[in-house]
Order: structure tokens, then sequence, then C-alpha cells
């Protein structure tokens, strides 16, 4: 079935046990088939007639006869950074740069948004980790610290309405625009960080993460359009503050500096070649992250020991999470999380429908833009329950949103009715905003009537 097209010389002759005239051996059962019976294996997988499965955001399908037919979409790009750092741009470039500054990541060159990440020692070998996010994305500012709530400020270069909505999700914040971007930084660690563009997108964004034309060969472009020819001189140019010095090298590996470390790093890190994550290693190469794990378990050092182990293993599942392959990974020994307020941990909890519905909020961007963002790993309200203001409740008991003439919404709790003193009353039910009619509208009114009779000597009137 792998080599239909091949035919043996007349003259070859084996001996030993072969297929029927007419028939091929199917590798995967070890029996011989009908040529257009044999199934197609894609990596480990194998599949028959019929079968479909996604690769990204297409959809293939077996047409027996080991023949695939796929359609032929453009998907959304992702760029990460994670660790020390190490980043993978949206044409899918690996690179490592230790710069301590604050860097361009993306930025539309027409203006609409620009994401900087500001890198900080967090070794004592001249390692640095991401601490700080900035999206400016049209006239607003979001700023991201880790460990901290966002802070929103107003962007003066720029009077650019974009719809954009804020949302904790699991251990990442979400920012969901509706131009085509979307932003997840680790609230807590802050050692990921994700960004994520639509196609339109494409050739029209510059920085640390590429350009996003479907060629990583070219990836490594400067500030002023010209390539570079290392890491270190393709970062150094993507400063956005000049006054910080520029990285000259790369660092010495970690383990060979903190010897100590490199036992536990190379034991740590072994998981990600062991059976947990077999069903992913035929999708996503393993031997970069096994290569960065190391690096970070050895450096981190100025953190917790588990940190930056933590952090590698979680990017290489999330690598996997993207391609549809979910690891439960973590354990009570390894890397766990604790849940508070009621919830419970979840290696592909769904972001979309973790919180209360907002009106003109996140749910109604989720459902204009198919919530880009399908899943995350974290902390989740059990099935059932939503997240509202941290704590777990019943969907139903969501609050309800009204929005006043001016803009300003109004929150109103379930069962609750909410006077705006017009000719209206709101009532919040399960989510759902019924108006009904103001009593205080309507008043009682008294008419008096006149009635007028005249006559020749003299007119009457009488009431």
């Amino acid at each position: 079935c792998q080599t239909p097209g091949i035919t043996c010389p007349s003259d070859c002759s084996v001996s030993g046990c072969i297929c029927p005239e007419g028939k091929v051996l199917d590798e995967s059962t070890d029996t011989c088939v009908e040529i257009d019976e044999c199934p197609c294996l894609v990596g480990k997988y194998r599949y028959v007639e019929g079968d479909t499965w996604n690769v990204d955001c297409n959809q293939c399908v077996c047409l027996g006869g080991g023949v695939v037919q796929c359609t032929k979409e453009v998907c959304q790009g992702t760029c990460s950074a994670y660790g020390d750092p190490h980043y993978i741009t949206f044409d899918g470039t690996k690179f490592d740069f230790m710069g301590a500054c604050s860097y361009t990541m993306a930025s539309a060159k027409t203006g609409e948004f620009n994401v900087i990440a500001q890198n900080m020692p967090c070794g004592d070998m001249a390692v640095t980790c991401t601490k700080t996010v900035i999206l400016e994305i049209g006239n607003k500012i979001i700023t991201m610290v880790r460990g901290a709530d966002p802070i929103y400020s107003a962007n003066p270069k720029s009077a650019l309405e974009v719809k954009i909505e804020v949302i904790e999700a699991g251990l990442f914040i979400v920012i969901e625009t509706d131009i085509g971007l979307e932003v997840r930084w680790e609230k807590e660690f802050g050692m990921r960080l994700y960004i994520t563009l639509d196609p339109i997108w494409q050739g029209k964004v510059i920085g640390l993460c590429g350009d996003y034309d479907g060629n990583a060969k070219n990836d490594f472009r400067g500030k002023d359009g010209q390539l570079e020819t290392n890491p270190i001189a393709f970062g150094n140019d993507w400063r956005t503050d000049s006054k910080c010095p520029k990285t000259t090298e790369t660092p010495l590996h970690p383990c060979n500096v903190n010897k100590q470390r490199k036992y536990w790093a190379e034991m740590g890190c072994a998981k990600l070649q062991s059976d947990m994550f077999a069903e992913c290693h035929s999708v996503v190469e393993v031997t970069s992250y096994v290569r960065d794990c190391q690096w970070d378990a050895c450096g981190c050092s100025s953190g917790g020991d588990c940190e930056c182990l933590c952090t590698a293993i979680s990017a290489y599942a999330n690598a996997c999470a993207d391609k549809g392959i979910h690891v439960p990974w973590r354990s009570t020994f390894l890397c766990p999380i604790a849940c508070a307020g009621g919830k419970v941990y979840k290696d592909s909890g769904d972001i979309c429908q973790s919180h209360c519905y907002n009106g003109d909020g996140f749910d109604q961007i989720a459902k204009d833009l198919a919530c880009q963002t399908k899943t995350t790993e974290g902390c989740y309200c059990p099935e059932g329950m939503v997240d509202y203001n941290g704590e777990c409740i019943k969907r139903e008991s969501c609050p309800c949103i009204y929005t006043k003439p001016s803009g300003e919404q109004v929150e109103i709790a379930n069962n609750e009715i909410y006077d705006p003193e017009d000719c209206y009353l709101y009532l919040c039910r399960y989510q759902e905003l019924k108006r009904v009619d103001n009593p205080k509208c309507h008043t009682t009114t008294t008419t008096t009537t006149t009635t007028t009779t005249t006559t020749p000597a003299s007119s009457t009137t009488s009431t």
C-alpha cells in the first residue's frame, strides 16, 4: 500500500510469502487487500475510506486507495514566547534570544495594534523571562504584569475604536478583539505568551514574531526591512528602548554552570519523551522542547525549582493541544495546580463557556469571532457552573446587563428589577432581560363635560 506506483522488474524473483496477483500488502494490518482498499496512513494514524480528520483549520478525508485530500484554507498564525525565553514565529521559526529590555513582538504595519514584551533577568546566568506584556490596540492600552490584574489606559496615539474583551480563563488572561487579534498571557507565572492572528494579517505585521507571510526563511527581518543573519542581531533591532544595552552573545548553557541541577533537569525534562506524550510525538517535534526544558530548568535559578521546568513541559503540552491532542500530564507529583473557589483543574477547559454572559462583552465577541481560542488549561468551574467574580454559580443565576442610552452598563442580579426611571421596568430572569410597563407612568384622568343650551329669551349654561 505504501508503494503502489513501484513496479518490480520482470527478472526480479524472491522466495517467500507474497500477495496474490492484483493485491498488495496493507502494512498496518499485515494482510493482502485490493489496491483501492488501502488505508490512508498519516503519521501513526490509520484512516479508511470516508474517514475525516482536521489538520489545523483544514479538513482531510481518506478517499480510499491511500489517497488523502485536504482543504487548502489559510489558517490562523500563532507566535509564542515561553521560558527563558524561547520564541516561535507565526511562520514556525524557532530561536532563542536572552535580551533584557522591551521588545516589539508583533505590530501592524498600519498601526492598528502593537504588542510589546518586557524581559527581565530571572536567573544568575544572564537568562531572562518575560515579566510584562503591553498591548496597544486602537485608542486603548492594556498593561499586563506578572501576577497582577490588567491595567487599562488611553492610547493618545490613536483614535481608532476596537471592540475588545478581557477575560481570565484558566491560567491565562485572554484578550479577544474584533480585528482578528488574540493575546493570551499566563497571569500567575508570566512565562508564556501567545499571539494569534487571523489570515487577514498575512504579510502585514513586523516584530520578533516575524512577518506572517508563510515563508519562515525571511522571519529575521529588522526594522529597516533588511534580513539579519542571527537571532541576537534580530532581537536587538526590535528593542523599544534604545537606552537598554544590546545583547552581545548567548550565555553559557546553564546546565554546564549549575552542574548540581543538571541531573534533576534531565530527569524532569525526560517526561516529554515518555509514553505520556507518545501520541503527540509524531505530530509535534519534541527534541527542541527537551533542549529548551533543560536550559530553563538549570538556568531559572531565581524562581522556584519547578516553576521553569513546569513552564517548559506545559509549552509542549500546549503545542500538542493546538494540534488537537490533549495530554492530562499534571499530577499530584508533577507540577500540580491547586484551585480555589470551588474550581477544578482541567487540561483543556472551554474558555467560551467558562464565564457568565456579559451582554455586549466577551460572549458576544466569542460568537462574532467563532470563539478563536477553544480551550486552555487551568482552574474552571465544575460542569454546569460558570465563573462569576471568582466564584462558581449556576449559569441561570448569572446577572443581566442593561445598557443606558448614554452607553453606561448596569448589572442586574437574577430575579431583581431595575427601574431606569422611564416608563419601563426591567426584570432579570435566567440571563434574559424582560421589559414590562412601569405602573408609575399610568395615571387616572378625570374628564369634565360642558353642555350649552340656548333659548330666545336668555342663554343658560349647565354643567
